[in-house]
C-alpha cells in the first residue's frame, strides 16, 4: 500500500469521468476541510458497524440443548470458532492488507462483508449441524478479520487520522452493546431468536453498502498529510521483522497487557447475558447493555477527539499511556467499592466498562499510529495492528480456555470479579513498563532530530553520540 502520491495514476483513472457521484464526493472533500472530516468519519463508523451487526447477535440467540459437542454447549463452541477465526484471520491480513492497492480496496472490501454477514448469520436457525455451525462462523471470522485492515488503510498517516479513528472507536466501543440491544428489542417484538441475526443483518446491508460507497471517496493523503505523520509506504517481511526486533522491549508489555483487556471484554461480551443476570439478580434489560459501554464509549472518544489536537506524536503517545492505565485504575476503585457494598452492581457494571472501554482506547489504531510517527518508521502502522490484535486473540482464547475449565458449580459473578481483579493488576503493571520504555525511546529519537547535520556529516555523528550517552545516562538512572 501506498498513500502518498504514488496512487496518483488510480486516482486519474477514478477522475476520468467527472460526472460520476464518487468523484464528484472526493472533489468536494478535497475542497473542503470540513467535508474532509465528516464525511470520512461517518462512512468510517456506519461501514465498521456492519461487522458488529453480523458478529454479535448470534450471541443472543437460546440455542437447542440438543446442540452439544462432546459434551460442551454450542454457545461454547461459537466463543472458541469467533476466537480462533479472528486470530488466524489475523496473519494472512499481516502479511497481504498493507499491499492491497487503492483500486482494489473497494472489491475486497465488498467480498469480505457478504461473506462475514452470510456465514455469522444464515445456519444459525437450522436445529442440530453443530458442527457446521461452528465451522461457519469460523471461516465467517476469518474473513471479518480483515476487514478493519483494510478500511485503515483509509485514513491511517493523516493529519486527521485521530478524527477517524475516533470515529471508528464509535463502533468499537458503542457498536456490541446496541447490536445486543437492537438484538434483544427484535426478540421481545416477536422475531425468533434464531432468525434474528440474519433479520438484522438484511435489515442493515443497505448502509454497509452505501457508507463503503462514500468511504472509498476519500481523496489520497495530502503534502500535508505527509509531513505532519510521515510518509507510509509498503513494508517488506524484513522491514516490519526489523521493526518489531528494535521495539520488542516495548512491545511485548502492551501486547500482554492488549491480550488480557481484549480476553476480559471479550469474555464479559460473550456471556454477558448470564454475569448481567447473577450480579443484577434479574433478566439484563437493552438499558443494561447500553450503560455498559456506552457512558465509558463517550468519555473514550471525547478523549480521541482531544488526542487529535496534539501535533506532538511523543506527548500524543504518554496520554494514550495515560488512558491504558487509568482504565485500569478504574476497574480496581470499583471493585473496592463493590466488594464493600458502597456502589450497586449497576455502578459497577457501568465503571468497568468505563475502565475497560479506556483501557482498550489506544490499540484501536492511534497507539500504533502514533509509534510509527515517533519512531520516525516509513511504513504503514497496519501491519503493527494486525500483529498487536492477533496476540489479543491469543489471550481471547485463553480466557475461553478458563471459563470452560471451571467447575460449573462456580457462578458467573465470581468469573467478572475475577476477571476484574487480574485486569486491574496486568494492565496497571504493563501499563506502567511500557510508558517508561517509550518514553525513553521518544527522547533518544528526540535526540536525533535536535542537532543541525552539516556537510560533511559531522552534525549526524554528533547527533548519533548524544543519543547513545542519552541512553546510557537512562541505564544508568534506572540501575543506581
Amino acid at each position: 500500500m501506498e498513500i502518498d502520491n504514488s496512487d496518483n495514476n488510480t486516482e486519474d483513472i477514478i477522475n476520468v469521468n467527472n460526472d460520476t457521484l464518487k468523484a464528484k464526493l472526493r472533489d468536494a472533500m478535497s475542497k473542503s476541510s470540513t467535508l474532509m472530516i465528516i464525511i470520512p468519519s461517518i462512512a468510517i463508523a456506519l461501514s465498521y458497524m456492519g461487522t458488529y451487526v453480523a458478529k454479535y447477535p448470534l450471541f443472543l440467540v437460546e440455542y437447542s440443548d440438543d446442540d452439544v459437542l462432546f459434551n460442551i454447549p454450542l454457545k461454547d463452541w461459537l466463543s472458541y470458532a469467533f476466537t480462533v477465526g479472528f486470530f488466524i484471520g489475523k496473519w494472512p491480513a499481516y502479511k497481504f492488507v498493507p499491499s492491497i492497492t487503492r483500486a482494489q480496496r473497494p472489491k475486497v472490501l465488498v467480498v469480505l462483508f457478504v461473506l462475514t454477514s452470510i456465514l455469522l448469520t444464515s445456519l444459525l436457525p437450522l436445529r442440530g449441524l453443530a458442527f457446521i455451525k461452528i465451522l461457519s462462523v469460523l471461516i465467517g471470522c476469518i474473513c471479518c478479520s480483515a476487514i478493519f485492515g483494510v478500511e485503515f488503510l483509509y485514513f491511517e498517516g493523516r493529519a486527521n487520522g485521530d478524527l477517524y479513528i475516533g470515529a471508528v472507536n464509535i463502533t468499537v466501543f458503542f457498536g456490541s452493546s446496541l447490536c445486543r440491544a437492537i438484538g434483544a428489542a427484535l426478540i421481545q417484538g416477536g422475531v425468533k431468536d434464531n432468525l434474528m441475526p440474519f433479520f438484522f443483518v438484511m435489515l442493515y446491508s443497505p448502509i454497509t453498502a452505501i457508507s463503503l460507497y462514500c468511504l472509498d471517496a476519500i481523496p489520497n493523503p495530502s503534502t500535508s498529510d505527509v509531513t505532519a505523520m510521515g510518509e507510509r509506504t509498503i513494508m517488506s517481511s524484513q522491514e516490519k521483522s526489523a521493526f518489531i526486533s528494535n521495539y520488542i522491549k516495548g512491545l511485548s508489555p502492551l501486547l500482554i497487557g492488549y491480550a488480557y483487556a481484549c480476553g476480559f471484554r471479550f469474555l464479559r461480551d460473550f456471556y454477558a447475558l448470564e454475569c448481567y443476570r447473577v450480579l443484577l439478580k434479574r433478566e439484563p434489560e437493552p438499558l443494561d447493555y447500553l450503560l455498559a459501554d456506552w457512558i465509558g464509549g463517550l468519555i473514550a472518544i471525547t478523549s480521541l477527539f482531544a488526542m487529535s489536537r496534539v501535533k506532538d506524536s511523543g506527548r500524543a503517545l504518554m496520554l494514550l499511556h495515560c488512558l491504558f492505565i487509568g482504565g485500569a485504575m478504574i476497574v480496581g476503585v470499583a471493585l473496592f467499592l463493590f466488594e464493600r457494598e458502597i456502589i450497586t452492581p449497576e455502578i459497577l457494571i457501568i465503571l468497568v466498562g468505563v475502565g475497560m472501554i479506556l483501557s482498550i482506547t489506544p490499540f484501536s489504531g492511534s497507539l500504533m499510529d502514533r509509534i510509527m510517527a515517533c519512531t520516525r518508521t516509513k511504513g504503514t502502522a497496519t501491519f503493527l495492528i494486525n500483529f498487536g490484535d492477533a496476540f489479543a486473540y491469543i489471550g481471547v482464547f485463553l480466557s475461553l480456555a478458563y471459563k470452560t475449565s471451571r467447575s460449573d458449580d462456580d457462578s458467573y459473578q465470581e468469573l467478572f470479579i475475577t476477571g476484574c481483579k487480574a485486569f486491574t493488576l496486568i494492565l496497571l503493571s504493563t501499563g506502567i513498563l511500557s510508558s517508561i520504555y517509550w518514553a525513553r525511546v521518544i527522547k533518544i529519537i528526540a535526540g536525533y532530530e535536535t542537532v543541525e547535520v552539516d556537510d560533511e556529516n559531522t552534525g549526524l555523528a554528533l547527533t548519533q553520540e548524544t543519543a547513545t550517552q542519552e541512553s546510557q545516562s537512562l541505564e544508568e538512572r534506572e540501575i543506581s
